[in-house]
Formats: C-alpha cells, structure tokens, sequence
C-alpha cells in the first residue's frame, strides 16, 4: 500500500474525479522514485505497469530503424503513463525516458482494471485522455509523413511562442529552446533541425537573439 501526502492526493485528484479513485490507487499502489534519465518503459516490452506521475516530468519517443529518435509525448506531473497496454494486454508502443527526477504511483494492470470497473467517471476521463494522445500521435506522424521540415519547424514554434503585443506581427520564444530537444519533438536529427532553422533566419522569417527567438511576418 502507498502513502500519498496531501499534495499527491490534490495531484491526482483533478484526473480521478472523486477522492475515493484516489483512496483506490493509494490501496493498491506502490510509491517510487525515477532517477533522472531513466527508461522506465521500453518499447515493445511485455509489462504492464501503469505509473500516474507525483512529481518531475517524462518523455516518450520511438527509434526508427536507423537509430533515430522521435519524439511521442511530453507527460507532466498528474498524468498517466502506460496505460494502454495495461487496458489492451498488448506490448508497450513506445519508450518513456524520465526526463527529470520523478516520483510516481505504480499500480498493476489488474488493479487500474479494478479501479475502472467500479469508477465510472473514472473511466471516461482515462478514456478521453488515451483518445487525446491517440489523436496528437496520429496528427504528428501524419506531419512527419508529408510536410516539409521547414514547414513543421515553422508550426511548432509558433505553438511555442508568444505575441509581443496586439496588432504586432512578431512573435516571441524565450529562452532559446535546446536544439537537441527540438530535434526530437520533431523526429529528426539536430544538425537537419540546424539547418532548417539557419535557412528560416537567412530568409528573414526568423532572427535569433542571444535570449529568444523572434518569428517575423506571417509563419501560418
């Protein structure tokens, strides 16, 4: 049996619906700690854990057969992580790497079933977040699959960014964002990501700032 303190019960509370969903999970789960960088979840492997996030974020990613990496979801603390192949009793669909240090709730794929079975509320709301990332999962490959890199580049930093004021074209995105990460969220390699970026700032759609990001004109 876990032990929740207050602030993890109030972080999962907005997902569960009902504080006796909480006092299920706590019966049946166990508390952990992830050390930063750790793969918690492996892609096509048979477990079936489920972990809802306390504390520190996650990231989920494939890796094509060429060895590279692209990013899935980004999971923050009060979701749920791994609950597809607990829900199916099929292997895990992607990899989950912590990308902080984290604390989570495990529970087994037996005792989330449990806890659906007797929380209909419950139930739904999981059911509306497994068709939400279904449907961003989908959209992303769907984009990698037909749009130009400096088109997809170009759309996910205008998600990213802020208006500097109204009426005003230019857009802002501060700090800089990682290179590296970006390349991933994107399913690509940073040094192609460099260049596509470098060929947005020599066509004056973007210029980059020790500190930010300004996106000029008309991106959309």
């Amino acid at each position: 049996m876990a032990k929740l303190s207050s602030d993890d019960s109030a972080i999962l509370r907005p997902m569960c619906g009902d504080p006796r969903v909480v006092d299920d999970l706590e019966r049946l789960g166990q508390v952990r700690r992830i050390g930063a960088g750790a793969l918690f979840i492996e892609d096509s492997a048979d477990d079936d854990d489920v972990f809802f996030i306390l504390s520190g974020q996650a990231r989920a990613f494939l890796v094509s057969i060429e060895g590279r990496e692209m990013w899935l979801s980004h999971f923050d603390a009060g979701e749920i992580i791994g609950e597809m192949s607990a829900l199916t009793g099929r292997p895990r669909s992607a990899s989950v790497v912590a990308a902080t240090d984290m604390r989570v709730l495990v529970i087994s794929a037996a005792g989330l079933r449990d806890v659906l079975d007797r929380h209909g509320r419950f139930a739904r709301n999981i059911a509306e977040r497994v068709a939400a990332r279904l449907y961003t999962t989908t959209q992303q490959m769907f984009a990698a699959a037909i749009s130009p890199m400096d088109r997809r580049l170009q759309d996910m930093l205008l998600k990213k960014s802020t208006s500097q004021g109204e009426n005003m074209p230019q857009r802002v995105i501060a700090p800089v964002p990682v290179l590296s990460e970006l390349a991933l969220e994107l399913g690509t390699t940073r040094e192609t990501l460099s260049r596509t970026l470098n060929k947005l700032i020599r066509l004056g759609q973007i210029v980059r700032r020790p500190d930010h990001l300004l996106l000029l004109g008309d991106l959309d």
